[in-house]
């Protein structure tokens, strides 16, 4: 028969978040150039980038509908986009850790 197939695309993730985080030489915001690359990606049917893509900006619109602690987050503002990145790194980090070890 046939062995099931493992989705375990957590390497390549990681590596999708880090390039879209360290790459903000033009002047767009992180949150433009992301709704930028969830369009090519989409047109590219890229497998890889666009649950990616689609779950950081699930993750930005939930930090602006339910600020934690009192915070304010601001969609426009590079820092509060990029602490979102860095959560969504370690979570990945975290359950990838879990699941190997």
């Amino acid at each position: 028969m046939f062995a099931p197939r493992l989705y375990f695309r957590a390497r390549p993730t990681t590596a999708v978040l880090r390039r879209c985080l360290g790459s903000t030489a033009d002047a767009q915001t992180l949150d433009a150039r992301l709704k930028a690359d969830l369009k090519v990606a989409m047109k590219a049917k890229d497998k890889v980038r666009l649950p990616v893509i689609k779950g950081i900006l699930s993750d930005i619109l939930y930090a602006e509908k339910n600020p934690a602690g009192g915070a304010s987050f601001s969609r426009g503002s590079d820092a509060d986009v990029a602490a979102i990145f860095q959560r969504a790194i370690r979570r990945r980090n975290d359950s990838i850790e879990s699941f190997v070890g």
